[in-house]
C-alpha cells in the first residue's frame, strides 16, 4: 500500500475506511492543522507524525482549519459519529 499516494490523491474531506479483522483502520484526509477539543475544555494540538489516544467514551471534536491527514485505529463496532 502506498500511503503517500492515498494521501495525495483525494480532494474529499474524508477518504478511505478499511477493516482488518476486528480493527478498523481509517485514513482521513481533512482540511486542517489537527486539533482535538475534549469535553473538559482541553484542546490537544497535533503536529506531523504525532498521535493522541482518545479514551473510550470520551466526547471529543476534531477541528481542522487547514489540510491534514490522520490515521485512526478503532476496534470494530466503534461508531464514528462525526458532526
Amino acid at each position: 500500500m502506498d500511503v503517500q499516494a492515498l494521501i495525495d490523491q483525494p480532494d474529499d474531506s474524508w477518504y478511505n475506511q478499511t477493516r482488518w479483522g476486528d480493527v478498523w483502520v481509517r485514513l482521513g484526509v481533512m482540511r486542517g492543522l489537527f486539533r482535538i477539543e475534549l469535553e473538559r475544555a482541553d484542546t490537544v494540538e497535533l503536529g506531523p507524525r504525532q498521535a493522541f489516544t482518545v479514551s473510550a467514551g470520551m466526547p471529543h471534536r476534531p477541528v481542522v482549519p487547514v489540510r491534514s491527514v490522520v490515521l485512526m485505529i478503532d476496534k470494530a463496532g466503534v461508531i464514528a459519529t462525526g458532526g
